[in-house]
């Protein structure tokens, strides 16, 4: 026996997309008209991990593609919990990396002469800097943007946010010691 067709009327009932969909992975939520998003550690795939090397350039964390539209305005959480006593995490910097689709698939970092600017990256933040630890001991970062202004560090630069967006949290060449583990958590207001 087969399953007889859907009747029109009940498809069209059917929402075009739901609010998670919406929100990328995220939870959305509209507050006095405006729109409020929030993407959890799970959903980053930023939780409680060590930084992966991409290449000899670059050390990071790095997100998956992102769908920041409705979002002007950005806090970019990172908390680092380090197991021990540990040097200082080498200078990181914020960086967005745009594709051109879903069939686009960037690398994290060019290789040879090409800088990050020729792969679809814009510079957020630099000198973000996790301190040195005498023990086991959890810290945490918080860096704000929005779409036309960085955090405050260096000079302005313009990001139009979009739909196809990744986050890129970098340590240069330098490793970062196993014993440090790092979560993320971004907000988006509208």
């Amino acid at each position: 026996m087969a399953i007889g067709k859907t009747p029109q009327n009940q498809l069209d009932a059917l929402p075009l997309q739901d609010a998670d969909t919406a929100a990328a992975g995220g939870v959305l939520s509209i507050v006095g008209g405006s729109i409020n998003r929030f993407w959890d550690p799970n959903t980053l795939q930023i939780n409680g991990i060590n930084t992966t090397t991409f290449s000899a350039t670059k050390v990071a964390l790095v997100t998956p593609y992102l769908d920041l539209r409705g979002c002007t305005k950005f806090v970019f959480a990172l908390r680092r919990t380090v197991a021990g006593a540990a040097g200082a995490v080498p200078s990181g910097i914020l960086t967005f990396q745009y594709r051109l689709g879903a069939s686009d698939t960037p690398a994290v970092t060019q290789t040879g002469s090409i800088d990050d600017s020729m792969n679809g990256i814009i510079n957020n933040t630099s000198g973000v800097i996790f301190p040195a630890t005498a023990g086991a001991e959890t810290d945490t970062r918080i860096l704000t943007f929005d779409e036309f202004q960085n955090s405050g560090v260096g000079g302005a630069v313009s990001l139009s946010i979009g739909s196809d967006v990744r986050l890129i949290f970098s340590f240069s060449t330098n490793p970062v010691n196993v014993i440090n583990f790092f979560t993320a958590y971004l907000w988006g207001a509208s």
